[in-house]
């Protein structure tokens, strides 16, 4: 992500930072045939002053709910049991921590520039990433 950003912001005169959302996923990631749409109304109904490039975009990290049972009913019992017990494990336990394991999220241009984008040889990148956020905005990112 950062060599494309170099790449086009350096072959690109007239490319501006603003208003592009990333989206960071999974190679195996199944997306939600709306998601795009989705995520853009929310960008838009976070940032309702686009049209004004002297206000900043609102620094927030977007995720979609995660679903581990795609066609779960075709599954062999134990992948069954053990898509419900993540499941269960990431409402129950993880996520009342604040820690929300993403394997899609999506966010600002502005907000990956300033954290210096995801290292993908990290495990757990998605929770290094928002705390990189957090640490680069020097405040809370929902």
């Amino acid at each position: 992500l950062r060599q494309a950003f170099k790449h086009v912001s350096t072959h690109h005169p007239d490319f501006q930072q603003t208003s592009y959302t990333v989206t960071t996923c999974d190679t195996d990631s199944l997306f939600c045939p709306q998601y795009f749409d989705v995520l853009e109304a929310c960008y838009d109904r976070e940032n309702p002053h686009a049209a004004d490039a002297r206000q900043p975009v609102r620094m927030c990290v977007w995720q979609p709910p995660m679903f581990y049972n795609w066609h779960l009913d075709e599954r062999p019992f134990f992948v069954r049991v053990t898509g419900i017990v993540r499941a269960m494990m990431m409402l129950g336990g993880l996520i009342s921590f604040s820690l929300n394991p993403m394997s899609i999220f999506s966010y600002p241009l502005e907000l990956g520039l300033a954290a210096g984008f995801i290292n993908p040889r990290y495990g757990v990148d998605d929770i290094i990433f928002k705390v990189r956020c957090m640490c680069a905005t020097n405040q809370s990112v929902p």
